[in-house]
């Protein structure tokens, strides 16, 4: 009778481990890959913008080359109600610019090839 009810513990046991070691590999999958996140090559900031001219903070130290084209997204704020604190913020696509000239390790001249550009907007080099 011992042996029996040593058996039917056995069983939930087993399966409860199965269970944390299939979510402790998942977990660990997870970490280790790139997995659902924003896919981009390169990421700066846009320092200025005269006309069609732009500055951003990306140079050649950051993989910039002449004719990349790079998308312009702003961070706009997420608000609930009237007059409160943002909730969190919303990315929101503004247009492209194309790399006319890396001058620095840090930095590249652009013109805006679409869109609306303005100064502290991001700027991304999709995968």
């Amino acid at each position: 009778m011992n042996v029996r009810t040593n058996d039917r513990l056995a069983l939930p046991k087993l399966r409860i481990r199965l269970l944390l070691t299939s979510m402790l590999l998942v977990l660990l999958t997870a970490c280790a890959s790139n997995g659902p996140t924003r896919h981009y090559f390169m990421q700066g900031q846009v320092l200025s913008v005269q006309d069609q001219n732009v500055v951003l903070c990306v140079g050649a130290a950051h993989g910039a080359e002449f004719g990349q084209v790079l998308s312009i997204f702003r961070n706009e704020p997420v608000t609930t109600a009237p007059k409160s604190l943002p909730a969190g913020f919303k990315r929101v696509p503004m247009g492209q610019v194309r790399i006319v000239e890396v001058f620095d390790e840090h930095y590249a001249r652009a013109e805006v090839v679409s869109g609306e550009v303005h100064v502290n907007d991001t700027a991304e080099l999709q995968r």
